[in-house]
């Protein structure tokens, strides 16, 4: 079942809930960011603490800010003033997300909006459940501040009126873009190939917008000192709008009509085809929604710039008083995406490239308007006062299906399930319909939590629900809500606040009723037990990846001691999975010892050439030697080396003071040497690892990899080929899947 968490505190963010891909829950409460990690585990292991929670609670501090991150700034004049950045203590406005593969060992970087409008990035140094790890990695208002103070910096209006660079570098709004992901033979690295390029769109004061292109250390493993960098490649102008009418009115409110309010900003997916990468982005000013076409370009591979250019302005018509949100939705069916934006209570919906266009408005009660009262809330004269203050998409169960789901604050929920429908003579077609008047299974949750405060405090019914978020993972969702009663005033200290996050599953919401069956059964995916490839077949994969390697690194003069050392375990382990099978693997391990003898003239691998040569004369003729024989076979060809050969640097030796044994074979995990001390093997690069502080860790299976984070490492695999190769393509375990930590 997907019980609630209680959290103690009550969000001060509108939309206060963000899920990464990763499966973290981030929620903004004032000056911390209360961060869910999902404890993993394998079949038939329970947790490490034993328990059946699913969450790791963890606690950031994020208004803390040094002087290198924020300056010391003088007070602004009253035209230029901003009471957040001057006086506000800096509590989170907004939070999101990046798309995985940016954050050290493959995880998403945090972005935290603060009231003081300064954008961070923030990531765990090693283990996202431990709260000390999360680190503040960059102030993307640096960025901007050096793309405006450059020579050749644009005007910030269109008009060419100048506006003081403090101003401009206020961040209002962000967003994340989708990654942008091209073959390796385009971008010449695994990395960006795997996990794509990572854009971020910021708005500031002047609701300009700056498109930013986000690198990280993490993601260049090729490289030897890499770092956090943020380049700044377009920037577009405040647009034009039309000063109203100012007579009648104070001066304060002449003042704030004069000044720009940047909205949300969204980005449709990336579409590549036609010789381009382009995808449609979405910002607001004042009242007017726009649309442009963003174009991408690699503009150098060997450090995978990258550049932007615009077409078209592509203005939409102009929404008034459009203060809601905006999203996008992608869809695999025909390369459709859908955008809703909120306005008052009406969503507004646009299908692409059908162009079809939906209206949904969200019945709300009638004390929640501003004007006269009447069944047909459309005749209502003024605008109502709970506005949508979330939507959100998830996924459907049937392929091609989802789901959008809308809330206000005072938590009126509306649920459109979208369901593509092929038309004769048409390419595609969308229907929408909405679920509200039927049974809503997230509904019914939030109605349960009310009911149940009701009755804790004896209120008779009397509570209000107010709902602060939609988050969406996959066919799952997330709404944080506090309860407060009605009727009366509230009057509480900060220890009696809690937030409650209430999680359901598109699967209940198809359902006509409520099924407590299914509703029992339904678990968080990280609850259900990880199944593990079978390891033959990785490692099989692994050194197959390895031999093959031989043609462009091996008979290369000047090969490392590493890729020497590499090659030569995978073409002794490959004894240790030998089957007629898996006849072209010992084929492999035995051209890789030739090609090492041509370059080592004094190490005799006759020894291991006569046991790959009598493995796959055997193998083809049904082997009777077992394992164990095999393994016994390989360890003596090991520990007779002589003494000039145990000094090359093809050899692993024991770091125990006083042994120096060559290392053997206990498995594929474990090294052994002649005098019985075992180490752990990596995982990876399958090297032995005979020193502490070295090691990344799995989060699911906990197996044991070597951390090319930790400097010693990046050391010594710096002028390995073959070990980065393999850390790069093996980034995530190659086991389960999972994330590393450490």
């Amino acid at each position: 079942m997907l019980h609630d968490v209680q959290l103690p505190f009550f969000p001060t963010a509108t939309n206060c809930l963000a899920w990464s891909h990763d499966g973290e829950l981030a929620v903004a409460a004032g000056e911390f960011v209360h961060i869910l990690v999902p404890n993993r585990r394998l079949k038939n292991r329970k947790n490490e603490n034993n328990s059946s929670d699913p969450w790791t609670h963890v606690r950031v501090r994020v208004n803390t800010f040094g002087f290198d991150e924020w300056e010391h700034q003088e007070p602004a004049s009253f035209h230029d003033l901003s009471i957040g950045e001057e006086q506000s203590p800096s509590l989170v406005r907004a939070l999101a997300w990046s798309p995985p593969g940016l954050a050290k060992h493959r995880h998403c970087v945090l972005a935290v909006l603060t009231t003081n409008l300064v954008l961070s990035l923030w990531q765990s140094a090693s283990d996202t459940k431990r709260s000390s790890y999360w680190k503040r990695v960059l102030i993307v208002n640096h960025a901007v501040q050096t793309f405006l103070s450059q020579p050749a910096g644009s005007p910030s209006r269109q008009t060419g009126v100048e506006h003081p660079v403090q101003q401009r570098t206020r961040a209002r709004a962000f967003a994340w873009s989708q990654p942008i992901s091209l073959p390796q033979d385009e971008v010449g690295t695994l990395s960006e190939s795997k996990w794509g390029f990572h854009l971020l769109a910021i708005a500031n004061d002047l609701s300009e917008v700056f498109f930013i292109q986000v690198r990280s250390p993490h993601a260049l493993y090729d490289i030897d000192d890499g770092d956090w960098t943020l380049d700044v490649l377009a920037h577009r102008g405040t647009p034009e709008f039309q000063v109203e009418d100012m007579s009648g009115i104070s001066s304060l409110a002449a003042t704030f009509k004069k000044r720009q309010s940047p909205g949300d900003l969204a980005w449709s997916p990336w579409r590549i085809g036609g010789g381009s990468i382009r995808a449609t982005f979405t910002s607001k000013a004042n009242d007017t929604r726009r649309s442009i076409s963003v174009v991408v370009r690699l503009v150098n591979m060997s450090c995978r710039y990258l550049a932007i250019e615009f077409e078209g302005t592509g203005n939409d018509k102009e929404l008034h008083d459009q203060d809601g949100p905006t999203v996008y939705w992608e869809n695999s069916y025909h390369d459709q995406h859908v955008l809703a934006t909120a306005s008052h209570q009406i969503v507004r919906l646009a299908v692409w490239p059908s162009n079809e266009t939906h209206e949904l408005q969200l019945r709300s009660k009638p004390d929640r308007w501003l004007g006269q009262a009447s069944e047909d809330l459309s005749s209502a004269t003024l605008r109502p006062w709970d506005q949508v203050s979330s939507l959100t998409f998830g996924d459907g169960s049937i392929p091609n299906h989802g789901f959008l789901y809308t809330t206000t604050h005072l938590s009126t929920l509306q649920i459109m399930k979208f369901s593509p429908i092929a038309i004769p003579e048409a390419s595609y077609h969308h229907t929408i319909s909405s679920l509200c008047a039927g049974y809503s299974h997230l509904q019914a949750r939030l109605s349960d939590c009310a009911k149940q405060f009701s009755n804790e405090h004896s209120l008779g019914d009397m509570t209000t629900t107010k709902t602060w978020g939609l988050a969406t993972h996959g066919q799952y969702v997330a709404a944080c809500i506090t309860l407060h009663p009605s009727e009366m005033i509230e009057y509480i200290t900060p220890a009696h606040e809690r937030a409650t996050i209430v999680f359901s599953h598109s699967d209940l919401e198809d359902l006509p009723d409520a099924d407590l069956e299914k509703e029992q059964q339904l678990c968080f995916p990280w609850e259900q037990p990880q199944q593990l490839r079978p390891a033959s077949s990785v490692h099989a994969e692994k050194l197959d990846l390895i031999l093959s390697t031989q043609s462009s690194s091996i008979f290369n003069p000047a090969i490392s001691n590493i890729d020497a050392r590499i090659l030569y375990i995978a073409a002794c382990s490959s004894t240790l999975l030998w089957t007629p099978q898996r006849s072209s693997l010992l084929a492999k391990a035995r051209d890789s010892l030739i090609a090492l003898q041509l370059h080592l003239d004094a190490v005799d691998f006759r020894p291991e050439l006569d046991l790959l040569f009598n493995l796959t004369t055997s193998a083809d003729n049904n082997p009777s030697s077992s394992p164990s024989d095999v393994l016994a076979q390989l360890d003596q060809a090991i520990y007779s080396r002589r003494t000039e050969e145990i000094l090359a640097p093809l050899f692993e030796t024991c770091a125990i003071p006083g042994c120096g044994a060559l290392l053997g074979w206990a498995n594929f995990s474990t090294a052994r040497c002649k005098a019985g001390h075992l180490w752990n093997r990596c995982a990876t690069t399958l090297l032995a690892i005979q020193n502490p502080y070295l090691s990344k860790f799995c989060d699911v299976c906990n197996r044991e990899s070597l951390n090319d984070q930790v400097d010693e490492v990046a050391v010594e695999l710096g002028t390995s080929v073959v070990a980065r190769m393999l850390l790069g393509f093996f980034d995530t375990c190659a086991f389960c899947g999972g994330k590393f930590v450490g």
